[in-house]
């Protein structure tokens, strides 16, 4: 298993806003183990909510949409990740194995 990439995202919003940052990250076709997790959340006022996700990713030439928190999948070509905050600031890892 060797890393392929890792990122860091970070979204903010408060007053009972929400926002959703977004991060994709293109790659050569692979055996990938994909993950992320949230690192910090901060409450902005009550009820502050953070969530981070894979939304998306394309494999084989299709779009596969949905939520996952890790997946391992062959000849995956790129892959999308949301961070989503209400009265919150947060900062979440997106993080991409390749797999032999």
């Amino acid at each position: 298993m060797n890393l392929l990439e890792s990122i860091s995202i970070s979204a903010e919003a408060s007053g009972g806003l929400t926002y959703t940052e977004t991060a994709t990250i293109p790659m050569p076709s692979s055996h990938v183990l994909v993950m992320c997790s949230l690192n910090q959340v901060n409450q902005q006022g009550s009820n502050g909510q953070a969530q981070i996700a894979i939304t998306s990713y394309v494999q084989g030439g299709n779009t596969n949409t949905g939520s996952w928190l890790t997946f391992d999948l062959d000849n995956i070509t790129s892959v999308t990740f949301a961070l989503t905050v209400t009265s919150a600031a947060a900062k979440a890892t997106a993080t991409i194995f390749t797999l032999p």
